[in-house]
């Protein structure tokens, strides 16, 4: 039997990557991108809306309107289960209110940055990028905005992930080598 897959963490932390790694292994599984769903739903929206209402770093309108569509195609696709969402920045403890979501027991993959401060995420980003990754467009002083950003997060997310029994993956060490074998996993798992 398959199981939908959550792929979530704060950003740059591989969730992309393992998302293509499993879907290659899985051609029946639909791939449902956060970043590209809420880029597309942004450049339709009237320049009046606010467009805050879809940062999921800022509030949970987003992370709502995500699980939201994810639960519709869960409960309305014959196919519903072989679903892939790389879910972006929505947190454990929202995830573990979502009951609607957890009722189709989907795999959960939290992604983290382990251990490393705001300069740390920084340089490890900086030595991944690769010219299709969005933060290799960013200035250094645009990208130190976002990693601070992301390093609270990820503390946030790592306690949360501890409390809530989700499990937290540090992406920080080796980082193909851990998505290889986490997607390795989740395939002998499904």
């Amino acid at each position: 039997m398959s199981k939908p897959i959550l792929i979530l963490g704060p950003g740059r932390t591989g969730k992309t990557t393992l998302a293509r790694l499993l879907r290659a292994e899985l051609p029946t599984y639909n791939l449902l991108h956060a970043d590209a769903l809420r880029a597309a739903i942004m450049k339709q929206l009237p320049p009046r809306y606010p467009q805050e209402l879809l940062h999921y770093e800022k509030n949970s309108h987003y992370a709502n309107l995500l699980l939201g569509l994810f639960n519709e195609q869960l409960q309305q696709d014959q196919n519903a289960q072989d679903l892939i969402l790389d879910g972006g920045t929505i947190s454990p403890q929202f995830l573990t209110n979502q009951a609607a979501v957890l009722t189709h027991e989907p795999v959960i993959v939290f992604l983290g940055h382990g251990d490393l401060d705001s300069e740390g995420i920084f340089q490890l980003i900086r030595k991944n990028d690769t010219a299709t990754d969005w933060s290799s467009e960013l200035s250094d002083s645009d990208l130190r905005i976002k990693t601070a950003l992301f390093a609270k997060q990820n503390q946030i997310y790592r306690a949360e992930c501890a409390t809530t029994g989700i499990r937290y993956i540090d992406t920080s060490q080796n980082r193909s080598a851990v998505l290889a074998r986490l997607a390795q996993e989740i395939l002998r798992n499904l």
